[in-house]
């Protein structure tokens, strides 16, 4: 049973809420996996057993139920990475993407560009 890491208290909407999402074959499967570490926890599963019944590793079971500790049910949703910014902003990914399914006469282009 895991022990030295406590699961703050769950509310009976959260519990079916990760029961639903633990079931669930359309949510992302981040957060499918992220239900299910955080149900057997509770449970009082062994971490070993979670990783191994969820496919990851004890560090990711103890990362989840920290996570779930610090941030409630907003750590289903993935935190923001690292990485290079964009290139282009929003509004001219957009142009562009708009250019691109515009046809070549209707931007007085010549047929070839």
């Amino acid at each position: 049973m895991a022990t030295w890491i406590k699961l703050r208290a769950i509310s009976e909407s959260e519990k079916q809420e990760l029961e639903r999402l633990s079931r669930s074959r359309t949510a992302p499967q981040g957060q499918v996996e992220r239900a299910k570490i955080v149900l057997e926890w509770l449970a009082g599963e062994r971490t070993e057993a979670i990783a191994e019944r969820v496919g990851c590793s004890t560090a990711t079971v103890y990362n989840q139920v920290n996570a779930f500790n610090a941030r409630g049910m907003d750590f289903l949703d993935d935190v923001p990475r690292s990485g290079r910014p964009h290139t282009y902003n929003e509004r001219q990914r957009g142009e562009m993407v708009l250019a691109a399914e515009t046809p070549p006469q209707q931007l007085d282009l010549p047929y070839d560009h």
